[in-house]
């Protein structure tokens, strides 16, 4: 028995060693990924520049900014596409968090690192220095006699100490020393640990979505990230000008920085009053020159026309349209039309084509109509409980074959309200009604008032004896639970416990009572007296007259 509990224990140890593990991997992993994210631009941003107006008329200065609005509308669909650019063309730094991550000894990617050698570099300086020093012994006067002549010669004999030669030698050594085998993390091991452990950022990372902006940017200081972008920019003029709409010459100029550096510039001649469609023009080459990627252009026609058609769910105009430069594969065409039924259709958009989509869109089968007049008029119309207007009244689009209930109501007390049932079969059909209303005193505004505040009263009562119930069932509780602690020799305590344990009986019986004896009756009185049936078809006056007829168109 003692080895089976010893296996048992065993067993369980090496399974929470597992799962501790596994969570600690985990940990790591989205540690990892998160910071291999942080390293990447995610998105390519189309920059928009104002135009020049290089003519100086100021007429036309208006269009400075009128022209990047037309193409930022035009190139907003480009926000659903996307475009690739390799791992390789990216300036990764790697930080030193994430390289202490991955070459960490209990790491489990450590297999993605390499062991860079280091070089030990020392060396010796020597410093020699020679002083020389001059110094003088005192000077004497010497006389001594000329052995010849026997004159006395006055004789200066100088004294000199020899040089002092003073040398200083160091040898002071400085050593570059660094660990050997250090482990590393590369860029090209980093682009295959992506690769090879988290495939699904390749694509995140490398298909970048555009962001259409009016943004301005330096183009000549562009930092790394900068790079992955495209700029539009451009200049007009007039050609000629004329007494009606002038003629403009426009010209745009695109450059990309997304992995290498691309221009191309267009010209545009138009009509002041056709430079959207001029525009409209050039938007193929302006996406082509975006994307870089197998494209289609697409045709689109409905019945019947001028539908909002959302391709991939962004608005590119109305039916029937034309459409360039859509990316080759799989998109999503939606048609909406007021009045008519919304339509999807999903389809493949053919490289190198010009692929045409036709739908029709069925119109919406509206409910039947009721016509509402009364004597007198401004009379409150509700229509199964929900109010919609007041006499006289037309009311669109009701639920076709389901019993429809009406009253109509006087906004003062003093009529009768009427009520009615009626079913509308067809589209086409309009209910007429036609009713007078008698009148009646009916119940003072006074006498309501009175009411409801019986109701508000009786439901007051009613959650006070809830919360008496509720406090004396706790204190029951407390009594019972110091009774017990004691031994049940305390019968302080059990008097205590006694005594709210009745009131708990008694709050219970007189909660029931205030509610459904007191409450209930008093709040369905003042619902009487103001009319509210909550739905029910009740009939109590016959005081009225109305007459009903139904046709169709």
């Amino acid at each position: 028995m003692k080895r089976v509990i010893v296996l048992l224990c065993f067993l369980s140890f090496i399974s929470c060693s597992n799962k501790i593990v596994k969570e600690e991997d985990m940990k790591l992993r989205d540690n990892v990924k998160s910071s291999i994210l942080g390293l990447f631009k995610n998105n390519i941003t189309f920059h928009i520049y104002k135009f020049e107006n290089v003519s100086q008329n100021a007429d036309v200065d208006y269009l400075s900014q009128a022209i990047p609005e037309v193409i930022m509308s035009y190139l907003k669909p480009l926000e659903n596409e996307s475009i690739s650019a390799s791992l390789e063309a990216f300036d990764i730094v790697i930080p030193e968090s994430l390289s202490n991550l991955i070459t960490a000894s209990n790491s489990i990617f450590s297999n993605y690192t390499t062991n860079m050698a280091t070089t030990i570099t020392q060396y010796t300086k020597l410093i020699a220095t020679n002083y020389l020093e001059t110094q003088t012994t005192n000077s004497n006067l010497i006389e001594a006699s000329d052995p010849k002549s026997g004159k006395k010669k006055n004789v200066w004999n100088l004294t000199f100490v020899p040089n002092t030669i003073v040398q200083i030698q160091t040898n002071d050594v400085f050593s570059n020393t660094y660990i050997t085998n250090e482990k590393k993390l590369t860029k090209e091991l980093l682009l295959n640990l992506i690769t090879q452990e988290f495939p699904e950022l390749t694509n995140s990372i490398a298909f970048m979505p555009f962001i259409v902006t009016n943004e301005k940017t330096n183009i000549s200081t562009l930092t790394n990230t900068e790079r992955f972008s495209i700029y539009l920019s451009g200049e007009y003029k007039i050609s000629q000008k004329n007494k009606g709409p002038n003629d403009l010459e426009i010209k745009i100029h695109l450059k990309r920085f997304v992995t290498n550096e691309v221009e191309t510039n267009l010209t545009i001649i138009a009509r002041e009053d056709k430079t959207p469609d001029g525009l409209f023009r050039t938007l193929k080459t302006i996406r082509i020159f975006s994307l870089e990627k197998p494209n289609g252009d697409i045709i689109i026609a409905t019945e019947p026309a001028e539908a909002n058609i959302y391709l991939d769910g962004m608005f590119i105009g109305k039916s029937p349209l034309y459409y360039p430069a859509v990316t080759a594969g799989k998109h999503q065409v939606s048609f909406y039309k007021q009045g008519y039924h919304q339509l999807a259709a999903e389809g493949i958009i053919l490289e190198n084509k010009t692929n045409f989509i036709r739908k029709k869109i069925s119109k919406l089968l509206d409910g039947g109509t009721i016509e509402v007049n009364s004597t007198p008029t401004n009379a409150n119309v509700f229509i199964d409980s929900i109010f919609l207007g007041a006499t006289p009244l037309t009311v669109t689009n009701l639920t076709l074959e389901i019993e429809h209930r009406l009253k109509i109501q006087d906004s003062s007390t003093n009529y009768f309200p009427y009520y009615h049932t009626f079913t509308l079969q067809d589209t086409n059909q309009v209910y007429r009604l036609d009713t007078s209303l008698l009148e009646y005193e009916g119940t003072p505004q006074w006498n309501k008032k009175i009411y409801w505040w019986a109701a508000y009263a009786g439901w007051g009562l009613t959650v006070f004896w809830i919360g008496v119930n509720i406090y004396s069932h706790y204190q029951a509780s407390h009594y019972m639970d110091w009774y017990i602690a004691t031994g049940n020799t305390n019968t302080e305590y059990l008097t205590q416990y006694q005594y709210y344990n009745q009131m708990f009986s008694v709050s219970r019986s007189w909660g029931q009572i205030s509610a459904f004896l007191i409450a209930f009756p008093l709040t369905a009185w003042a619902l009487y007296n103001e009319e509210i049936y909550l739905g029910f078809k009740i009939d109590p006056f016959q005081g009225y007259s109305g007459i009903a007829m139904s046709f169709s168109f």
